[in-house]
């Protein structure tokens, strides 16, 4: 047939490319029709439209190879879509003709209602999709959407929306379960071209009594409603009421609401993490053991040492994940007990390498002035990375590794710490500088476009570390300017729901720049780098493992907001949460940031 001869001329013609475009996407009004600020997106669209374009002399040139006969009824509708495909108007005569002797195929009338459609003749369009409906075994071919749509799309360009969901409306009724959604899908659209989020709310909860098959869809199609509008409570609410009416998908919307927690974390709002962390182990006991986790890195974030270890705990006892363990480790010396938080780390790793001993073990040890031990470590693992470095591996939006270099720096100044503490002068100065020369140029690369859009906080922290040891080292000249770029850029990133982690970098900071420009003779004391129980240098370094960093655009002036909005509207969509070494942090893509 016909289209099997197509087929094969595809094969001998193949496409060059697919088409990737992006289309504006416009967020809608709040659920009490407040206008909310315009946020623009983008959504990817994939069409799979080929580039080469049938032409009519080449379908005749295949009908002749296959000996195809146009005027014969099947045969002249196989034509018809042909010519459909060659955008020929000849198809009308052929689609009729084949229409004349089998007016019971459903799919010649479809043909020619995509025809008309095709070419803005929506009345006939829908015309031949009714037929089509008409005469379908089960009288709901795919194309009735097509009908309902365009009979819709008619009353709302005259005005009448109310009388467009309606039409919608009668076409859901006798739709498969299946495509129901399209129906419902569109119905919303009409809505939200009004901002009427509340009416949109109230569709979907139709949906979902209307086809109690398919819920699943329809209730998350409800909370991205109340997500878009910035109702988080509600949202959470549908999941947790999704759970009661469809258990059979509790696990998946057991992970939409730890995500919801995750995403609110992230913006260091702390009320409804802890309430919907509470709730979650009730309202889905299986998956309590992920809830007893996120709650524990929340409790991290904020230092809260002793509920941490309580929650992942929790999680140890109800799993084999030993992994947990350098979890609560960090917690035990956050807390200032540094032998079982070396407990901690033994269990968290059977077999660990060097560099995991150097980044947790070898650091209680210095908190415990064992130095000897904490040199023993630091040393392996340098002379491990000299035969074979340590490779980070750079995010998507990075063209170079950093991590690895970051931790080197971080072995060769902590070992200078520790010779430092054992009165070994020059090796501590050898190891200061190996620091500097490991890293130095690294975070200088970080910040290497000044007029660049978006600025990070760990690219701060880069030149803040960096400059800290030159200044150890006397290097002041060199120092300053990498202070005063680092002030600016941690000023540049204050953000309005700071604690007193993130403002300590700043201010520490503010004060480096000053001990570096000050005058000789005036008092600069340069401070202890070596971590200490309770003091603010330990405490930090263990928070920031589990904070969120949030992108900041150059302009933006104080009071900051992470995402540039109030919390409850700022939408994930087109951010990227980049894990990368010990930080996170949120990159954006494209538009609709708070830009």
């Amino acid at each position: 047939m016909l289209r099997g001869a197509w087929n094969l001329w595809t094969i001998l013609h193949p496409f060059q490319k697919s088409e990737l475009r992006l289309t504006r996407n416009m967020n809608l009004k709040d659920l009490n029709g407040n206008t909310l600020p315009r946020q623009r997106g983008w959504k990817f669209h994939y069409d799979a439209e080929p580039f080469h374009q049938l032409t009519l002399s080449e379908l005749k040139t295949l009908a002749d190879t296959v000996n195809f006969k146009a005027k014969i009824g099947v045969q002249a509708g196989n034509y018809a879509f042909g010519e459909l495909l060659t955008d020929s108007d000849h198809c009308i005569k052929n689609f009729r003709n084949a229409i004349d002797e089998h007016p019971k195929c459903w799919h010649l009338h479809e043909g020619l209602g995509k025809w008309y459609e095709e070419h803005d003749q929506r009345e006939k369009a829908i015309k031949c999709y009714a037929k089509a409906i008409e005469v379908h075994p089960t009288h709901q071919p795919p194309v009735a959407y097509d009908h309902w749509r365009l009979v819709s799309a008619i009353k709302e360009e005259n005005g009448d929306s109310e009388g467009a969901i309606e039409e919608l409306k009668r076409g859901a009724l006798t739709a498969l379960d299946s495509e129901a959604y399209l129906y419902w899908d569109a119905m919303s659209k009409i809505h939200e071209k009004t901002g009427n989020g509340n009416v949109m709310a109230e569709v979907y909860k139709e949906a979902i009594e209307k086809h109690p098959n398919v819920c699943n869809y329809f209730w998350k199609k409800l909370a991205n409603v109340y997500e878009q509008a910035g109702a988080r409570e509600l949202q959470f609410n549908t999941y947790r009421d999704a759970i009661k009416a469809d258990p059979e998908n509790l696990d998946e919307y057991g992970k939409l609401i730890r995500t919801l927690a995750a995403q609110i974390k992230d913006l260091c709002i702390w009320q409804p993490v802890e309430y919907m962390l509470d709730l979650g182990p009730k309202i889905d006991p299986t998956n309590a053991h992920q809830y007893y986790k996120e709650k524990g890195y929340m409790h991290m974030c904020r230092r809260q040492w002793k509920e941490a270890i309580e929650k992942f705990g929790e999680y140890a006892r109800l799993t084999e994940d030993n992994s947990i363990y350098s979890d609560i480790g960090n917690a035990y010396l956050g807390l200032g007990e540094t032998s079982l938080a070396l407990t901690a780390y033994q269990q968290a790793a059977q077999d660990p390498s060097n560099m995991w001993l150097a980044r947790t073990v070898a650091k209680v040890h210095i908190v415990d002035e064992n130095y000897t031990q904490a040199i023993r470590i630091f040393k392996t693992t340098l002379c491990g990375l000299a035969q074979d470095p340590e490779k980070g591996h750079p995010s998507m939006f990075q063209t170079f590794d950093d991590v690895g270099p970051q931790r080197l720096f971080e072995c060769h100044r902590n070992l200078a710490l520790c010779y430092e503490a054992v009165d070994r002068e020059d090796d501590m100065k050898a190891e200061l500088e190996a620091a500097v020369e490991s890293y130095q140029s690294v975070a200088l690369k970080l910040d290497e476009k000044n007029d660049r859009e978006t600025v990070f906080r760990h690219e701060a922290r880069a030149l803040f570390e960096v400059a800290l040891v030159l200044e150890k080292l006397g290097r002041k000249e060199e120092a300053e300017p990498l202070l005063s770029r680092a002030v600016e850029l941690f000023e540049k990133t204050t953000l309005d729901t700071d604690d007193e982690i993130q403002e300590s970098e700043a201010t520490e900071a503010v004060a480096a720049l000053a001990r570096v420009t000050s005058k000789e003779g005036e008092d600069g004391t340069i401070p202890d780098l070596k971590e200490k129980i309770g003091e603010m240098r330990l405490q930090r370094r263990l928070a920031l493992q589990y904070t969120t960093d949030w992108y900041c655009f150059q302009h933006w002036k104080p009071p900051r907001q992470r995402g540039g909005m109030q919390w409850n509207r700022v939408s994930y969509v087109n951010k990227f949460k980049i894990f990368n070494g010990d930080r996170t942090y949120i990159m954006p893509w494209g538009f609709g940031h708070g830009e």
